[in-house]
């Protein structure tokens, strides 16, 4: 139902707005073998919790992301965008795995640049790319504000929600973890620094006698650095380079 609501949204926006622009984005990652005979194999470290790049995939992974902006005669833009993802094992069929985002965004309604979101997005995420890990992920289901000027920083905050369901228990039956993130944002000539502030709670659920999620709850911190020039200058090519410490 929430999904429906939120494609009628898309729809009933692009009718009344002053200026509608579609387009698209995404992402996808295969392997194959030149050779009938040569099997696709992956791996990763034993017992890394980051796997495997280059050339060492275990599936195909496909985002296919439509997004529409529009724009009305007062100056607020809508933003909508929705990316459905596929997923199959190498070898096996590539078939339809979630929706990775499905979300609005509204921005230019005040001064001060802050831009409002609801629905599930990808959000201040960070990775290594090369291992595929992501070290910082605040992605989900959710809503929030983003880039809200404070003056010398930009504040935002999101708040998201994660289902959290043991393996052997009915699907409809679930436990929510609760995330509150916020960040303070302060952009120098060279890049950025982003202080995070992060707490989670998990709600206890009881699902049978022997089968339960605990209630628990935890914190984050930590400040990133983003240099935006220093490839430029080194090699003379676009890049960033980003450093953290974390609690």
């Amino acid at each position: 139902m929430r999904r429906i609501i939120l494609l009628l949204f898309f729809f009933i926006t692009s009718v009344l707005a002053f200026e509608n622009v579609m387009g698209t984005t995404g992402y996808f990652r295969f392997q194959t073998s030149l050779e009938e005979d040569k099997e696709n194999v992956c791996f990763k470290a034993q017992g890394a919790s980051s796997k495997y790049r280059l050339g060492n995939e275990c599936e195909a992974w496909i985002e296919l992301a439509v997004y529409q902006d529009v724009e009305f005669d007062n100056g607020i833009v809508i933003h909508n965008q929705v990316r459905p993802i596929f997923l199959g094992a190498n070898g096996e069929s590539i078939e339809f795995f979630d929706w990775g985002e499905l979300y609005t965004e509204v921005s230019n309604i005040f001064d001060n640049s802050a831009v409002f979101w609801v629905g599930r997005r990808f959000n201040e995420r960070y990775d290594s790319h090369m291992t595929d890990y992501w070290y910082l992920n605040m992605s989900g289901d959710g809503l929030g504000v983003n880039d809200f000027d404070l003056g010398e920083v930009t504040l935002s905050y999101n708040l998201l929600f994660h289902k959290l369901n043991p393996t052997t228990v009915d699907n409809n039956k679930y436990s929510l973890l609760q995330s509150h993130d916020l960040r303070f944002v302060k952009k120098i000539e060279r890049g950025e620094f982003t202080l995070f502030l992060n707490y989670m709670a998990v709600n206890g659920e009881s699902f049978s006698s022997t089968q339960k999620v605990d209630a628990s709850n935890g914190y984050a911190f930590g400040l990133l650095y983003e240099d935006k020039n220093i490839f430029k200058e080194l090699f003379g090519m676009e890049g960033n380079n980003i450093s953290g410490i974390f609690y």
